[in-house]
């Protein structure tokens, strides 16, 4: 049985080769050799109880991840709440300025200024009817690369313009 001291330092281990890693940038070529040399152990007990530390700290990891996405999520939209806010409060001021004919609120230490620009705004409503010298067509490809993989399994033909390979994927219980 493994001690919560001997998991806690072997944790602390790889969390020191990533944090090296990362101070050296992602341009360092070595990287995974580095982590991986925390897989290695002469014994396999040794291994067994580095492989159980190694999907602990992974899991943990993507948890903390999940949780910080929550968490963008929700600052997200209490900002998003915010600025809707500052956009009521904008038209309930300009409401207030056009009730009281000015184009000025004073306060003591704020003003509130209400202006139109010169240049209007616009929104297009049916861009069949706008004269072609005020269009422009914009024309982009979507790229079926699921199509592209089916077509490369069922035939084995790889089309000039793209590139594959082989993707190797960890799965971590």
């Amino acid at each position: 049985m493994t001690s919560l001291y001997h998991i806690t330092t072997s944790i602390t281990e790889l969390e020191h080769v990533l944090e090296q890693i990362e101070e050296q940038g992602e341009t360092y070529e070595g990287s995974s050799e580095d982590i991986a040399q925390f897989l290695l152990a002469p014994k396999e007990e040794e291994l067994a109880e580095k492989v159980d530390n190694y999907v602990s700290y992974c899991r943990s990891l993507k948890a903390t991840a999940k949780m910080q996405r929550e968490e963008a999520r929700h600052l997200y939209d209490m900002a998003k709440a915010n600025e809707n806010r500052v956009e009521r409060l904008k038209e309930a001021a300009k409401w207030a300025a056009q009730q009281l004919e000015r184009k000025k609120l004073q306060g003591n230490t704020r003003t509130i200024t209400i202006s139109t620009p010169k240049r209007p705004a616009i929104d297009v409503m049916d861009i069949a009817l706008i004269p072609v010298a005020y269009k422009e067509q914009v024309f982009d490809w979507k790229i079926d690369k699921k199509g592209i993989v089916e077509h490369l399994m069922e035939t084995g033909e790889v089309f000039e313009g793209i590139e594959y390979r082989k993707v190797t994927k960890v799965l971590m219980r």
